[in-house]
């Protein structure tokens, strides 16, 4: 009993650090976090059944045979469950699980439910799974390595099949993780069921490999936006366009903020920009859909086809809330008129970029109401503006139209540009050709630690909140044709 408590313990002890990693970095709202934290339930409760198990077989005298049955029954089917857990969590996590019909839902189901849960609770089956000798002590039967075992077996290698299918969408760390996680849910088991007749050791490798994938997937500072608090544009990238090469087709909403009105937005100063964008990411995100945030206020919905026919209802609540004014402060408020456009995927765009050139054209409102348009009526002239060089910043902007209040934040902008040190000047530039902040230590050649004082002090020096508002300001300077002046200063560090 001993060495099986001491399993046990362990095992929760890892859940709890399991627990405390994840509700402090992932985002619990999103529906994909919510199935990984299925998982680490279903595990916590296949160690807690299992260390009743443990205390229920040391003392066979006070407690009844059915308690036992009932307790070690409990415990094979949360354990064999947390195996089609982690496959599910694995098929949404690579962005298949839009191309399954009902059909092949049913037949992932179906090991779950033959192999681990009907053995179990079926009285006559259940001896020749498990059972108990004349003296009380705990066996596995002759049928446990064509059932329960079994069934785990088939979801650990639907996970690796997943993962080598789509391995293109998984980090060098998450393909590390999922080796190790097929390990410590196949080995463990086959050493149980074939070696040791009435031992459970798993259950420590089995926290091990789920706290292992846990630290391997995408952290809340990596994938969302710090303002909006959606997915950025990076994740973006990688998401959509996962989906385009997976196949998988799909309908994507545009909603582009008229660029003028983020341009007053703007000139608010930077706790009210923050504020209100905040705002507008919090209403998105209680869409319960997948929302990115595609940088100067863009954001994009991808809509698959088992949501495809309420996707009016969508565009038209998008496009009432936007209607209405968004407080800023006091009194104060401002509208944000939108752009809203469906474009369908793969017939009107190919690429991830075609999608992001759609993304970028610039709206231009003429007046507070929101619009819903057809992808068609803008393909063609968002394909022109690019090819025309338009998207370059040169003469795009009129500086005559943007508000005196932010002109001369621009100038004093221009003016503490100067101030920079040439390592921080290189920062700023690395910004603005596109890299993140995870590519300046590689880029650079020193810590994450020293990227992120120079990005401190870069801060300050610049009278700026955050690498959001700095990549706000350059793009203001690229729309009005200014950046080329801000450029010049950025290179005369190399």
């Amino acid at each position: 009993m001993g060495d099986n408590v001491i399993d046990c313990i362990c095992a929760l002890t890892i859940f709890a650090l399991s627990y405390w990693f994840f509700l402090t970095r992932k985002d619990i709202h999103r529906p994909i976090s919510r199935l990984f934290l299925y998982v680490l339930i279903m595990g916590t409760l296949s160690c807690v059944f299992n260390l009743g198990c443990e205390i229920m077989d040391a003392d066979v005298q006070r407690y009844s045979l059915a308690s036992r049955d009932l307790m070690h029954g409990l415990y094979l089917v949360a354990h064999s469950l947390v195996a089609p857990l982690m496959a599910w969590y694995f098929i949404h996590f690579t962005g298949i699980s839009h191309k399954w019909d009902m059909a092949r839902k049913v037949l992932f189901q179906l090991p779950a439910i033959v192999l681990i849960i009907l053995p179990v609770v079926i009285p006559s089956v259940r001896r020749n799974v498990y059972y108990f000798d004349a003296q009380g002590v705990y066996y596995r039967g002759p049928y446990a390595t064509w059932t329960v075992m079994l069934g785990g077996l088939i979801y650990a290698l639907i996970i690796i099949v997943t993962a080598l299918r789509n391995k293109d969408r998984l980090s060098k760390e998450q393909k590390g993780a999922v080796a190790f996680l097929f390990l410590v849910f196949s080995v463990p088991t086959i050493i149980e069921v074939n070696v040791l007749k009435s031992q459970r050791i798993s259950a420590f490798f089995e926290a091990l490999g789920i706290f292992l994938v846990l630290l391997s997937v995408d952290n809340q500072n990596w994938v969302y936006h710090p303002t909006t608090r959606t997915y950025n544009r990076l994740t973006a990238q990688r998401h959509i366009g996962g989906y385009i090469s997976g196949g998988i087709p799909f309908r994507l909403v545009i909603i582009s903020i008229s660029r003028s009105a983020y341009f007053r937005l703007s000139s608010c100063g930077s706790e009210d920009f923050q504020r209100v964008m905040g705002m507008v990411g919090a209403w998105m995100n209680g869409l319960k859909m997948d929302v990115y945030y595609v940088e100067q206020g863009t954001f994009v919905i991808p809509v698959f086809s088992d949501y495809a026919a309420g996707i009016d209802s969508l565009t038209e609540k998008i496009a009432s809330r936007f209607n209405e004014p968004w407080k800023i402060t006091g009194n104060d408020s401002i509208h944000l008129p939108v752009r809203i456009i469906t474009v369908q995927v793969p017939q009107d765009a190919q690429t991830i970029e075609e999608l992001f050139n759609i993304a970028d054209y610039p709206y231009e409102a003429e007046t507070d109401e929101s619009i819903i348009m057809e992808a068609d009526n803008i393909l063609t002239v968002a394909d022109q503006f690019w090819k025309e060089g338009k998207g370059s910043g040169a003469g795009q902007g009129d500086v005559s139209q943007l508000p005196s209040e932010l002109l001369a934040t621009l100038d004093d902008f221009s003016e503490n540009i100067s101030k920079l040190t040439p390592a921080e000047r290189k920062i700023v530039s690395y910004y603005l050709d596109g890299y993140d902040i995870s590519d300046v230590p590689r880029l650079m050649n020193v810590s994450i630690n020293t990227v992120r004082k120079h990005n401190r002090n870069i801060y300050q020096k610049l009278n700026i909140a955050s690498r959001e508002e700095l990549m706000v300001y350059l793009d203001i300077f690229d729309r009005c044709g200014r950046l080329d002046p801000i450029e010049n200063m950025l290179r005369e560090s190399e």
